[in-house]
C-alpha cells in the first residue's frame, strides 16, 4: 500500500529523472509560477536568483542540468523555474520548520514536517530511481530539486532538515540547493569539507544519520557553521544549539521552537519502541501553535533502520494513518 500522494519516477541519469519531473509535476508547477507571477515583487525575485544561479551552475552543475530538463518537460521557463526553487531564500517571513527526534543509538528517526497550515496539499511522497541512487523522501512541489525535508538515500544517509534563522548574509549557493546537495552525499566525511567550502547565501540545520545510526549535526547560517556528532537521544527544532552561532542568530529562539524543543528532550529514551516515539511526536500538549504535533505540521516521518522502514503520514492523507515503506536500499 502506498499514498495516492506516492510517485515514483525513474531515469538513466540525473537529466533522465529532472524530465521525468516535469513530466509528472508540470501542471503543478505551472499552477505554481502563475501563483507566484501574480506577486507585485515576482519579478525582483526573478532578477535576484541570477546571483545564487552563477553560484549553483559553478558549483553543482548537475543540479542546474537536472533543473533545466524539469523547466523543458514541464514547457515552463527555466529563470521562473529556479526563482521558485529557491524563492524561500529570499522569504524573511517564512514560518519556521520542523522537529526532529533521534534515539535507539541512532537507529530510530522521528521527523514533523512543519510549514504553512495550507500548504497541506504541497507535499507528497517521492520516489527517484537511477542506476547507483535511489532517494525516497517528503517532498514539496515549490521546491523541485527536493532535499528540504525528510530524504533518505541508498548511498547510506538519512537526512531531516530544519530552518534556523541568522542575521547573517552574503552571496552564495542557497541553503535550499546545500540541503539538496547533501541529502544525495555518498561518503560525508570524505565530502564534508569540501560541502562547506561552498560559499551559501543562508543555512539550514541537517541531522545526518548513517546505516549504522552515526549522527552527524550541521548547523549552518551563510558565514559560519558548525559540525558535532552527537549521540542520542538528540533533537532538534528551529534554533542553533551550538553557542559559537549565538553571534549570527537572528533573534531569540522562537516560544513554539523553544517548547518544543524542551518537550522532546524531557520525553525522550534512549530506547523507545516505534510507538512510544510516534506518541512523543502526536504530543499536542502546548496547544496548536507549540506543540510537537501542531496547527503547521502537514507530514510526518518515522525512520526505523532497526526494521527497515520508514512510515510516512502526510496530513492530506489524514484518514489513511502512517504508510510504511521499505528501505532496504540503505543497506
Amino acid at each position: 500500500m502506498v499514498h495516492d500522494n506516492f510517485h515514483c519516477l525513474e531515469g538513466r541519469d540525473h537529466i533522465a529523472i529532472g524530465h521525468a519531473m516535469g513530466e509528472t509535476f508540470g501542471d503543478i508547477i505551472a499552477d505554481y509560477l502563475d501563483d507566484a507571477r501574480s506577486d507585485k515583487g515576482w519579478s525582483s525575485t526573478v532578477a535576484a536568483a541570477a546571483g545564487p544561479l552563477c553560484a549553483t551552475r559553478r558549483y553543482f552543475p548537475a543540479l542546474i542540468e537536472e533543473l533545466e530538463a524539469y523547466a523543458a518537460a514541464a514547457d515552463v521557463p527555466f529563470r521562473d523555474l529556479w526563482a521558485l526553487a529557491i524563492a524561500d531564500d529570499f522569504d524573511t517571513t517564512a514560518p519556521e520548520r520542523c522537529t526532529t527526534v533521534i534515539t535507539n543509538q541512532g537507529r530510530l528517526i522521528a521527523h514533523n514536517e512543519d510549514w504553512d497550515a495550507d500548504a497541506t496539499e504541497d507535499v507528497a511522497i517521492l520516489k527517484t530511481v537511477r542506476p547507483g541512487l535511489t532517494v525516497l523522501e517528503i517532498y514539496y512541489y515549490g521546491c523541485p530539486l527536493g532535499g528540504v525535508a525528510l530524504s533518505l538515500s541508498s548511498n547510506g544517509y538519512v537526512q531531516a532538515i530544519n530552518s534556523v534563522d541568522h542575521a547573517d548574509t552574503q552571496s552564495g549557493v542557497p541553503r535550499s540547493i546545500l540541503a539538496r546537495a547533501m541529502s544525495r552525499v555518498v561518503d560525508l566525511e570524505t565530502e564534508l569539507d569540501r560541502l562547506l567550502a561552498v560559499p551559501r547565501a543562508s543555512g539550514f540545520a541537517h541531522t545526518l544519520v548513517d546505516r549504522d545510526g552515526g549522527i552527524v549535526a550541521l548547523e549552518c547560517s551563510a558565514t559560519r557553521h558548525v559540525v558535532s556528532r552527537p549521540s542520542s537521544p538528540f533533537v532538534h527544532t528551529n534554533h542553533d544549539l551550538e553557542p559559537a552561532l549565538a553571534e549570527v542568530a537572528g533573534g531569540s529562539p522562537s516560544p513554539s521552537s523553544e517548547a518544543r524543543y524542551e518537550m522532546g528532550r524531557a520525553h525522550c529514551d534512549a530506547e523507545m519502541t516505534p510507538g512510544r516515539l510516534t506518541m512523543l511526536m502526536d504530543d499536542r500538549s502546548a496547544g496548536r501553535k507549540k506543540s510537537i504535533y501542531n496547527a503547521n505540521t502537514i507530514a510526518r516521518g518515522l525512520v526505523d533502520l532497526e526494521r527497515q522502514t520508514v512510515g510516512f503520514w502526510l496530513k492530506r492523507e489524514d484518514g489513511r494513518g502512517r504508510i510504511d515503506y521499505p528501505i532496504d536500499f540503505i543497506f
